[in-house]
């Protein structure tokens, strides 16, 4: 046990001597340290992590490569539904000029039977009134007659 205790305190020792001794190393020194480390992390997430890491990036790939399919498709929708809204618009308007001509045809057409129609009426009133007259005058002469 005390054996275990020495090895322990001389690791911590050796350890917090290390600390001291790379406090005082030059910038090289820590910098290749550093890099050391960084060399060393990263191997080992790539014996953890390589399988998951590289499936994960297979999916990522498909994923971009689903999304620029997607955006394509998206942009050839959209000028489609553009060009079909402008068909519409044109088709609508087409439409809307042939009602407003036809509609400016028969009221034409309306109003020029209304007013033939109207001075038919008003050419019998005025037989009528000639009718009036005439069978007043005849009435007249009947009485004058008989008298």
């Amino acid at each position: 046990m005390a054996n275990k205790q020495n090895r322990s305190q001389s690791k911590n020792g050796a350890n917090s001597t290390e600390q001291v001794t790379s406090s005082k190393a030059s910038p090289e020194t820590t910098t290749k340290n550093m890099s050391s480390a960084s060399l060393e992390l990263e191997q080992l997430r790539q014996i953890v992590f390589g399988d998951a890491q590289a499936a994960l990036e297979d999916q990522i790939m498909a994923l971009r490569k689903d999304l620029a399919s997607l955006a394509s498709e998206h942009e050839m929708f959209a000028t489609a539904t553009q060009q079909d809204l402008k068909q519409l618009e044109d088709s609508l308007d087409n439409e809307s000029n042939t009602l407003a001509s036809n509609f400016n045809q028969q009221m034409v057409e309306l109003k020029a039977h209304l007013e033939k129609v109207s001075n038919e009426l008003t050419s019998s009133k005025t037989d009528r009134k000639t009718l009036a007259k005439l069978l007043a005058a005849m009435a007249t002469n009947l009485e004058d007659d008989e008298l």
